[in-house]
């Protein structure tokens, strides 16, 4: 996948299976997002999360910063940052916006649930 914040010509994006660009309108990404729901559904090869790991890319989701999620979930906050590392290693995500569009698609999280913690 591929995330866009400019204009980019197609042979830049072609190689990615879905692209997501900040010109998209809300009906586009939500037509894309739902595609990458149905393929991510019907993929087998995706490691499963913990809960424990699920309530982290939450918090991440969020906006928290790793003492709230720590203080959120009642452990340390080496344990949050032994969390997101395994996160990383299952997901090969590396990003908060990857994070974020992986909590939607996997139904961690609901996009109007987000859409209240993003700024104006």
């Amino acid at each position: 996948m591929a995330i866009c914040s400019c204009l980019l010509p197609k042979e830049y994006t072609k190689s990615y299976d879905y692209t997501l660009s900040i010109y998209d309108n809300p009906s586009s990404l939500a037509d894309i997002i739902g595609r990458m729901n149905t393929d991510a559904a019907n993929n087998e090869d995706t490691k499963s999360l913990s809960q424990r790991e699920k309530e982290v890319v939450v918090g991440i989701v969020k906006g928290l910063s790793n003492k709230e999620i720590a203080a959120e979930m009642n452990v340390s906050v080496n344990t949050v940052m032994t969390h997101r590392r395994n996160i990383t290693a299952k997901l090969q995500i590396h990003s908060a916006a990857g994070l974020t569009i992986y909590a939607i698609v996997s139904k961690l999280v609901r996009l109007d649930e987000i859409s209240t913690h993003l700024p104006v």
